[in-house]
């Protein structure tokens, strides 16, 4: 089963629940004689009915870009062989590439270290491979006979970019690393100061998760980039998922950014608050999953409730959709809160570029009415 044919099951499964507990509650408002509990439950049926609808909405959208060719092309990284002392943490970036949608890791089997056929199986899986991931150890790994090569330094020479691939690929040079021997230091000196290496690969130093971070980011790159040159349909408007606290849906300046963002020929939805916990989080999760832009309203929630919600987006987009969101957008508004100015003097300052890559960040704390909305769909 592929991807969107999974997301349009799970969605079928949401509305089959919520058409049995709308079923109970017209059989319960059948038999209820009180005045009071009879319009709570006409209430209720109501939110229900609305809750299907916006469910089939999803698998229609759904089911339109299952049946739209391209878009099921999955990302292949190839990583790295690695020298013993490696072996643990190339395990830590397999298990977290592999937990992203619609990625596949290459070689599908470790193969033979320093066997006979070590350099065909490299060029197989490089010339498969959207994005490579050369990981250096401590020493250079033992010598392939058959290129007069260490392991290191074989891949190295054996990765050929290709043109087509729209972004660099990886070397990580772990920032503990105790470098063992002068072949691989005069290696490691070779990577960080060779224009040709620079050209091809861009060179990490940092622990796991910075490493893992940046294969994040270029899988979303790559995958955005397969979408690009798919056939979309013509005219198909971007779905906005605004989160915002419950508080906020009215609010004057809510609607007028969504006013803006409807004159900018999108859709916006809203958070559906008016049904039960279960019930929103899966319908959060699904419009996380397919929305083309989020933007998480900062206005009359706190801190807690902010920290919490981005959290929420950055966990989908990075690990649980099949093609990237366009945007992520932070809008921060009134009231003025004090955890507000820390973000905005934190995101906004020019020398953080990983953060400006990661969120396109709105100041609004003095309103919406000067927004330009058109710059949030500017790619990043």
């Amino acid at each position: 089963m592929s991807f969107l044919e999974d997301q349009i099951e799970k969605v079928e499964q949401q509305i089959a629940e919520v058409i049995q507990l709308k079923n109970k509650l017209v059989n319960d408002m059948i038999y209820e004689t009180d005045t009071l509990t009879k319009a709570k439950l006409e209430k209720q049926i109501k939110s229900k009915n609305e809750l299907i609808e916006q469910l089939e909405g999803d698998k229609n959208q759904l089911t339109i870009r299952l049946n739209s060719p391209g878009v099921e092309i999955p990302v292949s990284v190839f990583i790295s062989q690695v020298s013993r002392d490696q072996k643990d943490q190339r395990i830590k970036v397999i298990k977290s590439v592999e937990a992203m949608d619609m990625v596949e890791i290459l070689p599908k089997q470790d193969f033979e270290e320093y066997g006979p056929d070590f350099e065909k199986q490299i060029n197989e899986a490089t010339e498969k491979s959207h994005l490579d991931i050369l990981i250096i150890g401590e020493t250079t790994g033992g010598m392939l006979d058959e290129m007069n090569l260490p392991l290191c330094e074989a891949q190295l020479s054996l990765i050929k970019h290709s043109e087509q691939n729209p972004v660099r690929d990886i070397i990580w040079i772990p920032n503990d690393l105790q470098v063992k021997g002068d072949k691989q230091k005069q290696l490691i000196e070779r990577i960080t100061t060779e224009n040709s290496i620079n050209d091809r690969f861009e060179v990490i130093e940092g622990d796991v998760h910075d490493c893992i971070d940046l294969i994040q980011i270029k899988i979303n790159q790559i995958k955005e980039s397969i979408h690009r040159e798919s056939k979309k349909e013509e005219g198909d408007p971007d779905m906005v998922y605004l989160v915002c606290d419950r508080e906020d849906v009215e609010d004057e300046q809510v609607e007028k950014l969504i006013e803006k963002l409807y004159e900018e020929g999108t859709y916006v939805e809203l958070p559906f608050f008016d049904t039960e916990a279960t019930e929103f989080a899966d319908f959060h999760r699904t419009k996380l999953e397919i929305c083309d832009v989020a933007i998480l309203y900062s206005g009359k929630g706190n801190e807690r409730w902010f920290m919490k919600n981005k959290v929420d987006i950055d966990k989908v987009r990075m690990l649980h959709r099949q093609k990237p969101m366009k945007r992520f957008a932070i809008c921060f508004s009134s009231p003025d809160q004090e955890y507000k100015k820390k973000m905005l003097k934190t995101t906004l300052n020019p020398n953080i570029a990983p953060i400006r890559k990661r969120y396109y960040v709105i100041d609004a704390l003095e309103g919406i009415k000067n927004l330009v909305v058109s710059s949030i769909f500017k790619s990043a």
